[in-house]
């Protein structure tokens, strides 16, 4: 007789100070990694995913000062990765290194900010060199030739390339201590659903740009109530 394998829930990656309601609602699709930083880089995103890994492709890389819950985690899941060459700090120029969008035909992000080894990795694919060196942190991807993006600079540049891109006003998403956090930090993207850590219908325009997400075919899984929380994004393994 067979004996069947229980098979193994995607990880969702996400910011240990999210609201516990949404840490509990994506518990119930996935197995949930609560990501806490080790103070290589500021307060506001020491506990943010984009800060510290990237998708190049079927390739996780991490950062080479990554935490170690996170490499552990890694380690004991049997999911490959490799470190990055370099470290994260504290300044703009030490903290955007893995803040890129990959997908299969586009690397984005602000040159001269990448770590080495992914830009060897993704040396075959079409560079669009954006302003804003927290790419991640700005944008994400939907599927096929859509974003989403918080920032006017990065859009006029993917429009360049006749990419679509749904605008989100930034203003009120939640980012202590700051004025406001951006819009790739609230969202990840798993299949055709997207995930938001919080109510998009609180942010300036919101339900208008909710329905353009819906309309390309795009699922929205909003897992709190509240304004949303830019927690550095959500990452699925």
């Amino acid at each position: 007789m067979q004996i069947l394998q229980k098979m193994r829930l995607p990880i969702a990656i996400i910011d240990s100070r999210t609201p516990p309601t949404a840490i509990s609602k994506l518990s119930t699709l996935f197995e949930t990694f609560c990501f806490t930083g080790n103070n290589s880089t500021y307060e506001a995103i020491s506990c943010h995913p984009d800060i510290y890994m990237t998708h190049c492709g079927s390739e996780l890389i991490v950062a080479a000062n990554a935490p170690d819950a996170l490499v552990e985690m890694l380690r004991a899941k049997q999911i490959a990765f490799s470190f990055g060459k370099s470290k994260v700090g504290f300044q703009l120029t030490d903290s955007a290194y893995y803040n890129s969008v990959i997908t299969d035909k586009y690397f984005i992000h602000k040159q001269g900010f990448t770590d080495i080894l992914i830009e060897n990795i993704c040396q075959n694919l079409q560079f669009i060199n954006v302003p804003q060196a927290y790419t991640r942190c700005s944008l994400i991807h939907l599927k096929d030739n859509c974003f989403i993006s918080s920032d006017k600079g990065i859009i006029k540049q993917l429009e360049k390339y006749n990419l679509q891109v749904i605008y989100i006003n930034p203003s009120k998403i939640q980012l202590p201590p700051y004025k406001n956090g951006f819009i790739g930090g609230c969202m990840g993207v798993f299949g055709n659903r997207l995930f938001a850590n919080g109510n998009l219908n609180l942010l300036v325009g919101g339900e208008k740009s909710k329905k353009e997400i819906i309309d390309i075919g795009i699922e929205i899984i909003e897992l709190h109530e509240d304004t949303p929380y830019d927690g550095g994004g959500i990452f699925f393994i």
